[in-house]
C-alpha cells in the first residue's frame, strides 16, 4: 500500500475559510494527508488542562 501524499497548506489569514474547505476535501480523498495548523497543532490551552 502506498503512503498518502503529504500536503502542507500555507495560507494568509484572510484565506482561512477557503483553506479549511480545501483541507476537508483533501482529507476525504483518503490518499492525501493535508497539514493545516489549526487541525494538526495542539493548543497550549488544551495541554494545560490535561
Amino acid at each position: 500500500m502506498l503512503r498518502p501524499l503529504k500536503v502542507f497548506l500555507c495560507h494568509a489569514s484572510g484565506d482561512k475559510p477557503a483553506v479549511r474547505e480545501l483541507y476537508h476535501k483533501l482529507t476525504a480523498e483518503g490518499w492525501v494527508d493535508p497539514w493545516l495548523d489549526e487541525e494538526k497543532l495542539i493548543s497550549l490551552n488544551c495541554r494545560r488542562k490535561e
